[in-house]
């Protein structure tokens, strides 16, 4: 795995449910000094090539092993980390950044093991220490949350979802739950709740 360059700038990670407004809220982030890196899948050939084919899902949830899965994911993350900022950068700003992809990496074992989260993240530790993967550094991690309760928050992520099947649904529901195992284990340094208490 290739090492991610010496940080001399403040690196955040906006992190959350799918369809919570990750990539939205980064259209509106001031672009002087701040770098923003998009998906890790615009990193990386494989991704891309996947993406392009229409075929992410397949390998996503049915072709890849593991070990496969998460060596992709995370040097994909690497990749992106290690693109050369600017000199005039201040922030770096990921859309989705390292702890956010161990919740997918996670998520998904689970998903295709049929397994709870305990055990898929077992299998996902003993990945990471067996292939010696290393998450990039970020001085910020933002969790963005919606709804009232995690079953709520899970409803308003399939409702914004043009469609979906089974799978994706089990998926969802796991990454959520993954999710908010790491903010109760205090993982995030800040928290917002984007939905409307009015």
């Amino acid at each position: 795995m290739t090492r991610v360059q010496s940080i001399d700038y403040t690196t955040i990670s906006l992190n959350g449910v799918d369809n919570v407004g990750k990539s939205i809220l980064m259209r509106y982030v001031p672009t002087k000094g701040v770098d923003l890196r998009s998906d890790i899948h615009n990193y990386d050939d494989l991704m891309n090539d996947l993406m392009t084919k229409n075929t992410l899902k397949d390998w996503w949830f049915t072709n890849s092993s593991h070990e496969e899965f998460i060596t992709v994911i995370m040097r994909a993350a690497i990749k992106r980390a290690n693109v050369a900022a600017n000199d005039n950068t201040k922030f770096i700003i990921y859309d989705r950044g390292g702890l956010m992809l161990e919740a997918v990496c996670i998520a998904t074992i689970a998903c295709k093991e049929k397994c709870n989260l305990t055990e898929a993240d077992k299998i996902y530790n003993s990945i990471i220490e067996k292939c010696k993967i290393t998450s990039p550094h970020e001085n910020i991690r933002i969790l963005l949350k919606h709804g009232h309760s995690l079953e709520d928050s899970i409803q308003i992520s399939l409702m914004r979802e043009h469609e979906y099947d089974q799978v994706y649904e089990e998926y969802q529901k796991l990454l959520q739950k993954q999710l908010q195992i790491q903010e109760l284990n205090n993982k995030y340094t800040d928290i917002i709740n984007v939905t409307d208490k009015s």
